[in-house]
């Protein structure tokens, strides 16, 4: 069966939004909170967007609009946006703090002289806000509900950061209350950066680091069914719901026309796909085949007939299909005839920027980029001009005796393995000039790669050995991308080592992404007689 329903993925780091609205806003947003009306409340009542002078305030119903009636300060950025006490709202500004009484009310405490708020720290009953200079001031929620403040304490500087611990109200947060306390860091690199703070004397141990984005995370405490959590979010932010939290990655799906086999890497921000299959129908040709069956069928082009269609309403053409090709599989040509294509993918929009259909019965097996030294060509894809990273642009065609399952650029010119045959090409006007070539491989080159001056090629059964004079071993790729390495063990001392190694590891350093170790690798059959030499280094 042909695969014509095949597709690529792509992963990214994080959990994935399903996007449930869309609000133009007037300038790039410092900041945003959601907020509740009352603790009791279900949902919450306001959006509240900070911009770099003003504040937004969006009210949430049957639809999302901007409100001037809620209390909050629009003319000066914010700095904080929570529920104070059971029924009350804060809004925490550069000067000063605005408390929202449930009838109305507005209390308001301004900071004292010239000075600035430029922390803030708070819970349900409680706020620290430290101003320039190095001042911070305790605030607390009475028993009436006023906020009051408590104390102030002067600092040998500006104030970097601060939080506050979440009030714990009659046990009613959910939490558990260790000995320890988790101390978690965005850096400016990208990194979580999380270590365990011991309560009584202050020290830090068993730090990890974990990477999440070209950009610095910004922390923030959360509530997900009714117990506390953190949000690192890296990147910009949009209103969405995620649904599906136990996720490392977040995949998006993109469907090929054919089966992919090869995908390249281009310096620009984009992938260029090659995609094949034999015995199989162009994609044109495959539409043409439908439409004329159908036309002589005396149905619509969606295989319906056209005066039911129109009484129905036309509705999922798709569903109504009755040749659905994932449902009945794909028409089959004659066995020699190939189709293939070059793909051109924006990974970041998941838009295809170009789609190369290939004529003559010709099918791509292997591609690379390649940038021939004192060219005036940039990037080329083989002999394929790569445009901007976005199109492609034929150059011109070199014929040789066999199929180059191989390719890869070296220092300024291309390799090319066609068969047994490694061979150099440097770039010529009408095509590509034969440089050099080495005939002492033994059988079918089927991978190039390069380090400095030096070219390794894989052959497609030779054998391996990873120690000079050493045992044979098996080398193998997976479908996920893995290169892998199996040697026999000589003794039986050396597998009651490994093993028990291995077992001792798996206790002492628990994978950092949840999953057991153990149950991973026996995922399909159980692991018997096999040590993981990696998870010993």
């Amino acid at each position: 069966m042909q695969m014509m329903t095949t597709s690529t993925w792509i992963l990214r780091l994080g959990l994935a939004i399903s996007e449930i609205s869309v609000s133009q806003l007037p300038g790039v947003p410092s900041a945003v909170w959601t907020v509740k009306k009352n603790v009791i409340d279900k949902f919450d009542a306001y959006i509240v967007v900070s911009f770099a002078n003003a504040t937004l305030v969006l009210s949430i119903g049957e639809t999302v609009e901007e409100v001037s009636d809620s209390g909050f300060l629009d003319t000066t950025p914010s700095l904080a946006v929570s529920l104070i006490g059971d029924d009350s709202l804060m809004q925490v500004h550069p000067s000063g703090i605005r408390h929202i009484r449930e009838d109305g009310r507005i209390n308001e405490w301004r900071t004292p002289g010239k000075r600035t708020i430029v922390k803030v720290g708070s819970n349900r009953l409680q706020v620290v806000v430290a101003l320039s200079g190095g001042e911070l001031i305790y605030f607390e929620v009475d028993i009436i509900g006023q906020l009051m403040e408590v104390e102030k304490h002067e600092m040998s500087g500006d104030v970097a950061c601060l939080d506050i611990a979440p009030a714990s109200i009659g046990g009613e947060d959910g939490a558990d209350h260790p000995a320890s306390l988790f101390l978690n860091a965005g850096l400016s690199n990208g990194v979580l950066f999380r270590t365990v703070v011991d309560m009584v004397t202050g020290q830090q141990s068993n730090s990890r680091s974990r990477f999440l984005g070209l950009r610095a995370p910004k922390l923030f405490s959360i509530v997900i069914r009714g117990r506390r959590a953190m949000l690192c979010l890296c990147g910009c932010g949009r209103c969405g719901t995620i649904e599906r939290l136990g996720e490392t990655f977040n995949e998006t799906a993109i469907p090929l026309r054919y089966t992919p086999r090869k995908i390249v890497f281009p310096e620009r921000k984009s992938l260029i796909i090659i995609e094949s299959d034999p015995g199989a129908f162009t994609a044109e040709e495959h539409e043409a085949g439908k439409k004329e069956f159908f036309e002589a069928a005396g149905m619509g082009e969606n295989g319906n007939n056209d005066g039911e269609q129109m009484e129905n309403g036309g509705d999922d053409e798709d569903k109504n299909d009755p040749l659905s090709d994932e449902q009945y599989s794909y028409p089959k040509a004659e066995s020699d005839k190939w189709v293939s294509c070059i793909r051109v993918l924006d990974p970041k929009t998941s838009i295809t920027t170009c789609l190369l259909e290939l004529q003559g019965n010709e099918a791509a097996y292997s591609a690379c980029t390649v940038n021939f030294r004192e060219k005036e060509y940039r990037t080329l894809l083989a002999v394929w001009f790569v445009d901007d990273g976005r199109a492609l642009e034929l150059l011109h065609k070199t014929q040789v005796e066999g199929v180059p399952l191989a390719l890869c650029q070296f220092q300024g010119r291309l390799l090319a393995g066609i068969g047994p045959v490694l061979r150099l090409y440097d770039l010529g006007k009408r095509r590509l000039l034969r440089k050099c070539e080495n005939k002492l491989l033994p059988n079918r080159i089927m991978s190039i790669q390069t380090y400095c001056d030096r070219i390794y090629g894989g052959d497609i059964q030779e054998k391996a050995s990873l120690i000079p004079g050493g045992g044979d071993s098996v080398i193998h790729g997976t479908v996920m991308g893995c290169l892998g390495a199996l040697l026999l063990f000589t003794s039986r001392d050396d597998v009651d080592f490994f093993s028990h190694l291995e077992m001792h590891l798996r206790q002492e350093f628990l994978p950092l992404c949840g999953r057991d170790h153990m149950a991973y690798r026996s995922a399909y059959f159980p692991v018997k007689v096999s040590a993981a030499a990696y998870s010993c280094n």
